[in-house]
This record gives structure tokens, C-alpha cells and sequence, in this order.
């Protein structure tokens, strides 16, 4: 999405052609394309869109965040309705979240307002 953003594309176009190539339609498609824009724009505000964050990404390595309070720590991906919670959403890209790995470690497993809504969001659409 970064690439397609500094070629001068509309992010959220291309995140709707993706999804609808991966064949996902309706709820869960909107879902998902909101959570990939959602998290491009905490990889900018992270500061690992920049060369060597979008080197690293490529290469399949985690980038480092070069701005605010986590600086120097690397990305991860948190499970926003945690693991313990539905397993089965391992790789559902709507419950997936970028964040700093020291942020996603300290963060607890329990489910708030946020992953009961998400759930629901989820379920709504098929899943």
C-alpha cells in the first residue's frame, strides 16, 4: 500500500482490489481492507516506511520504528481478539494489528469493548 501511495494510487483502491482478488467479498472484505489501511498508517506514524523499514519488510524481516516512545524497538503484529480467546482468527487479517513488539508484549489477553466489538464484526461477516 506504501508503494502504491507514493506512486501516486489511492491506497484504498488498491486495498479493494487486493481483497476482492483474494476473493473476499462484503463485510469481511471491507473489514479487511480497513485493517491494511488501519495499519499502513501506523507503519507511517511509527516512522518504518521509510527505505530501509520498507528493505526490511521486503526481505521478510520485522522494520525498526524510528519515532515516538518505542523508538529502536522492532514492528511486530498483535492479535487484536486474542489467540487465547479464538484461535481460528490466527490469520484473519481484520485481527491483525501493527505495533511496537515491547507494546504488544506488555499487552494482556483479555477482551474489552474493542475485541467484543471486533468479534461481532467478524461473525457478522461469515466468520
Amino acid at each position: 500500500l506504501e508503494e502504491a501511495q507514493r506512486s501516486g494510487k489511492d491506497p484504498a483502491v488498491v486495498a479493494s482490489e487486493a481483497v476482492a482478488i483474494a476473493g473476499l467479498r462484503g463485510d469481511l472484505a471491507r473489514l479487511t481492507a480497513e485493517a491494511m489501511l488501519r495499519n499502513r498508517v501506523i507503519a507511517e506514524r511509527l516512522g518504518c516506511l521509510n527505505a530501509a523499514g520498507l528493505e526490511e519488510m521486503r526481505q521478510g524481516r520485522a522494520p525498526t520504528v524510528t519515532k515516538g516512545p518505542y523508538r529502536g524497538d522492532q514492528l511486530s503484529v498483535d492479535h487484536i481478539i486474542p489467540l487465547s480467546v479464538m484461535p481460528e482468527f490466527d490469520k484473519v487479517i481484520a485481527n491483525l494489528e501493527l505495533m511496537p513488539l515491547r507494546m504488544n508484549v506488555k499487552k494482556n489477553a483479555g477482551m474489552g469493548d474493542r475485541q467484543q466489538d471486533l468479534l461481532k464484526k467478524l461473525r457478522a461477516a461469515g466468520l
